[in-house]
């Protein structure tokens, strides 16, 4: 505060050298004061007082709204792990595909040795009893 005192503009009455007052900038008297005097009323003093409260409080209020608008603002989206691939004609993918691996050749499935063939099935027919009695393959 004491900077501010310094630079107060001063005027000049009758050959006598006044500081401007803070608030209105009126000439202030300074006779009879060991400080100087800054305020030319006590109620300017005052509203002086209540105007740098009010800037203060202003002041206050935009850098909270500054806050709230920059948490509000969508943060960035970090960059895709994978790019996005532009599209590609599927034949030219298949054509691709056959250049790098072409198809084998035809191989026949291996013969496997049967070891013995299995016995014919043995027929049956009724006998004059009511029994099954087997049925000779040359009687057919």
């Amino acid at each position: 505060m004491d900077e501010h005192r310094e630079e107060l503009p001063t005027q000049r009455v009758a050959g006598v050298e006044y500081l401007s007052c803070e608030y209105c900038g009126e000439p202030v008297s300074q006779l009879g004061t060991r400080t100087p005097r800054t305020y030319c009323k006590r109620s300017h003093r005052q509203r002086a007082y209540e105007v740098r409260r009010r800037e203060a409080e202003i002041k206050q209020a935009v850098e909270q709204v500054k806050r709230e608008a920059e948490a509000a603002r969508p943060q960035p989206q970090p960059p895709r792990a994978f790019p996005v691939l532009p599209t590609v004609d599927p034949e030219m993918l298949l054509r691709a595909k056959a250049e790098l691996h072409p198809d084998p050749p035809a191989v026949r499935p291996p013969v496997v040795p049967v070891e013995s063939a299995p016995a014919p099935p043995v027929r049956y027919r009724m006998g004059s009893a009511g029994f099954p009695v087997p049925v000779d393959s040359s009687e057919g």
